[in-house]
């Protein structure tokens, strides 16, 4: 399923390819009922198998905690629940608040802006196509390289712990890969165990691609409507003095983009008040994630006969975490400094050629333009590109504190 690479090419275009694979795609894919009760059938399908992952994973750690297994295997079946726990939780978030719905504000602004006859409007929009787009690769490229090494790293450890109980006739479990609970001695029955492996492994690439590109499609649809808006404040009145009849029309044309800025005000209000606690779960826990995962690589046994894969599973989640919150923190900073700069653009405009109403209209959408519009890290302050520092220098502090 490729997008189409034509100016017709949608901004939710590469986000809906893991927004159907992940069973969350709201809107119709045909026009055959069979083929959307099955799209149904399939989404449920999905959604429970995420639901069986994270829950086999707690269930697993609650297992270690029970029977005493030592602090390095419980932490580290801690990690992995952590990071699927935070999956989880957006994903509740966005069913919860009916985050799918916006999906259809952003289908909807496709046809009205290519129905646009402003080759400057085309342009930003295909420039913000490849963005979401060069962020789909990176994500998907980081998380696969991540999860192939965990698994390759798991079999190597599996084959080995394998061996091990054959010659010494031992019973050593392997600690390896997704760690769930079930009901089966897992290295007798490998086929069976590198399946499920394999399943684990792609539920955890779609659903974690799938909640970053969710957030991040519709951060990135309010900048780009705040771009528009300035491109069109800044050109609709032109530069020739204006008959009574141009006048009316401007007016109009005014009213229009006034309307658009309070649709923009509101929707990005909106969204901050449903997501305000997803961001402020990804601010905590990034820190944390990168500290942890910086320790691994500083402590890493160089003598270890698994040390490649180890070291390259360790600097690939390294990677992956990187470009996670640098995406979160780029994509809500370009909708403060886009709204910021609304208000030069109105002053760019020929406002002075309107009449006094005209004027009035102007000088309102300025003021309003003023407050900047942000996303807040729950009930503090505004998720920036200075956010994602704080994060790194809070992750250097807790290395500090790990080390020792």
């Amino acid at each position: 399923m490729k997008p189409s690479k034509t100016k017709k090419a949608q901004l939710i275009s590469w986000t809906k390819i893991f927004m159907i694979g992940g069973g969350f795609w709201n809107q119709p894919l045909s026009k055959s009922y069979i083929g959307e009760k099955v799209y149904f059938c399939y989404s449920i399908f999905m959604k429970c198998g995420c639901l069986m992952w994270w829950s086999m994973m707690v269930a697993e750690l609650l297992r270690f905690v029970a029977y005493g297994y030592t602090l390095d295997v419980i932490l580290a079946q801690f990690g992995l629940v952590i990071n699927a726990s935070k999956i989880m939780f957006k994903l509740i978030v966005y069913i919860k608040e009916n985050l799918l719905a916006l999906f259809k504000d952003i289908t909807e602004k496709d046809i009205e802006i290519w129905n646009l006859d402003n080759e400057e409007i085309h342009t930003i929009y295909r420039k913000n196509i490849k963005l979401i787009k060069s962020y789909v690769l990176a994500l998907s490229v980081s998380t696969s390289l991540c999860l192939g090494m965990l698994d390759v790293s798991g079999i190597h450890i599996i084959l080995k712990t394998v061996e091990h109980n054959r010659a010494f006739n031992d019973t050593l479990e392997a600690h390896a890969m997704y760690e769930t609970i079930l009901p089966l001695n897992k290295l007798d029955n490998l086929p069976l165990l590198f399946t499920w492996q394999a399943y684990l492994a792609v539920i955890g690439l779609l659903y974690n691609c799938l909640t970053h590109l969710m957030f991040a499609t519709l951060l990135v649809y309010a900048a780009t409507q705040i771009q528009i808006l300035q491109i069109r404040s800044k050109n609709f009145i032109g530069t020739e003095q204006l008959s009574d009849s141009d006048m009316k029309d401007k007016l109009l044309v005014l009213k229009d983009i006034s309307k658009d800025h309070q649709y923009i005000i509101g929707f990005v209000e909106n969204l901050n008040s449903r997501t305000r606690y997803i961001v402020l779960v990804e601010f905590i826990l990034s820190s944390f994630d990168l500290a942890s995962v910086s320790v691994n690589l500083i402590t890493l046994d160089f003598s270890s006969n698994d040390i490649a894969g180890q070291l390259i599973f360790n600097l690939s989640f390294f990677v992956l975490l990187s470009i996670q919150i640098s995406i979160l923190g780029w994509s809500c900073n370009e909708i403060k400094c886009e709204s910021e700069e609304l208000a030069n653009a109105l002053y760019a405009s020929n406002w002075y050629l309107l009449n006094p109403k005209g004027q009035k209209m102007m000088q309102i959408m300025m003021a309003r333009a003023q407050k900047p519009l942000i996303m807040t890290i729950g009930p503090f302050g505004a998720m920036t590109t200075t956010s994602v520092l704080a994060i790194l220098k809070g992750a250097y502090s807790y290395v500090s504190i790990m080390k020792k």
